[in-house]
């Protein structure tokens, strides 16, 4: 069956079409038949070859967005660190096409060159966000600096100390200094009667895996990128020995930076959700109920619920 295009839901144009070619057949065979009534509609072999061509200039965007529309539960389908790697992926495949796409065919090369500069300009707005879409790509530990070595080159190869300083700036105002004044605090205040528990011997006590000489960013976004894989979780890594022990308040901005989504589609499932709850009979229902409801079942589909019983059961044993 056919699908129609429509202005709002995403990649509309790109289903449709796809669906078209998969039925091309059929769609000839309808054509021929009813050729007269549909007059100018009626597609030529030539109108077929042009959307073939759209919807291989489309394809990558429709993959990226299925990539990103996710809810990043493996801390990947919709994390924020995705999304420069997204954006510079799509850019690069527009640039692919502005140099192979032909003068003569003048509209797709016009929409070619408005999508690129469209999202040039999204591009460009990360900027003054460096602290945040920067830093969380640079916080997965399989890219760290080598992403931005090799995907931020020529004209913008510039912008590498500035995120490098955007990045220690905010690490420095929102993280180190208050935990050094929170260390100074505890420190003055007066000793506890009890003696300081004894240290168990591990052998990280002999293994040095950083640099005394560094700091801690100094010590991250250079270190040797790990190995990406389906099963790999930026998250539980920083949360893990890995990012604590190694990084005691880098890794509280990694946490904070990671954990936030690429793409809005969380809210508007929410959006959707809330529709389905306010049914004609439910019309009276106030903003506090609604809110209260929507994130009972947001709790419990992703298990949240049944984790804090659990941890209310092994609390009361």
């Amino acid at each position: 069956m056919v699908i129609a295009d429509n202005d709002t839901r995403w990649n509309s144009t790109y289903l449709s079409i796809e669906r078209g070619l998969k039925l091309k057949a059929k769609l000839q065979y309808y054509s021929m038949d009813n050729r007269k009534e549909l007059g100018a509609d009626y597609l030529e072999e030539a109108d077929w070859k042009v959307l073939q061509d759209v919807v291989e200039c489309l394809e990558p965007f429709y993959i990226c967005t299925l990539d990103l529309q996710g809810k990043a539960k493996q801390a990947r389908h919709g994390a924020i660190w995705e999304a420069l790697p997204a954006i510079e992926g799509i850019l690069g495949h527009l640039e692919h096409l502005k140099a192979t796409v032909p003068m003569s065919n003048k509209r797709l090369r016009e929409a070619v060159m408005n999508s690129w500069a469209k999202l040039h300009e999204y591009y460009a707005l990360t900027d003054g966000s460096l602290s945040i879409y920067a830093a969380a790509t640079l916080f997965h530990p399989p890219l760290r600096m080598k992403h931005f070595i090799h995907a931020w080159t020529g004209e913008t190869a510039h912008w590498i100390p500035k995120m490098r300083a955007a990045v220690i700036k905010t690490w420095n105002d929102e993280y180190l200094v208050p935990a050094k004044t929170k260390e100074a605090q505890s420190q003055s205040q007066p000793p506890d009667s009890e003696p300081p528990k004894k240290k168990q011997f591990t052998f990280r006590y002999w293994q040095q895996t950083q640099d005394p000489t560094k700091t801690e960013f100094e010590n991250y976004p250079d270190g040797t990128p790990d190995k990406d894989g389906s099963g790999f979780s930026g998250i539980t890594w920083w949360a893990g020995m890995s990012g604590k022990d190694d990084f005691p308040t880098l890794f509280q901005y990694a946490l904070d930076t990671l954990s936030c989504p690429a793409m809005s589609t969380e809210c508007e499932r929410v959006f959707s959700s809330a529709k389905k709850l306010i049914t004609p009979e439910r019309n009276q229902l106030e903003e506090d109920i609604i809110e209260a409801c929507e994130c009972l079942k947001a709790w419990w589909r992703n298990s949240l619920i049944e984790q804090q019983f659990g941890h209310f059961k092994k609390q009361k044993k």
